[in-house]
C-alpha cells in the first residue's frame, strides 16, 4: 500500500508534466523540474535537500532547478538564523502568480496538487 508522501509526490509529478507538455510561458520556459520544485514550495518554504528527497533527485540536481527558478525571480533562497548550513527556498510574489497560471491551464488535475 502507498503512504500518503508517495502518493503526494507522483501527483506534483503528473501535475508538473501536464504543465510542461501542455502549457509554454512566454516569459520563460520552465522544464519538469523547475516546474515541479515550483509546486512543492507554492504552500510552504522548504529546505533544498527536503526539496530533492521529495523529488527524488541529488541535492545538486535540485539547486540546478532552483538556480535557474531564482534567475527568474520565481523563488528565492534564504539561509535559516539558527543554522548557517540550511537554506530554504520560498516562492515569490511573481511565482505564485506563475503557479496561478498555470494550474487554471490544467484544472482537472490542479485538484491532485
Amino acid at each position: 500500500m502507498r503512504d500518503g508522501y508517495e502518493i503526494e509526490t507522483q501527483a506534483v509529478d503528473m501535475l508538473a508534466f501536464a504543465i510542461c507538455h501542455h502549457v509554454r510561458e512566454e516569459e520563460c520556459e520552465l522544464t519538469m523540474r523547475q516546474t515541479a520544485v515550483l509546486l512543492t514550495v507554492r504552500n510552504k518554504p522548504d529546505a533544498v535537500c527536503s526539496i530533492a528527497q521529495s523529488l527524488k533527485v541529488s541535492d545538486a540536481a535540485a539547486s540546478r532547478a532552483i538556480d535557474a527558478l531564482q534567475k527568474h525571480g520565481l523563488v528565492r533562497r534564504a539561509r535559516l538564523p539558527e543554522s548557517r548550513n540550511r537554506v530554504t527556498v520560498s516562492i515569490t510574489p511573481k511565482g505564485q502568480a506563475l503557479v496561478g497560471r498555470l494550474l487554471q491551464g490544467v484544472p482537472d488535475l490542479a485538484i491532485m496538487a
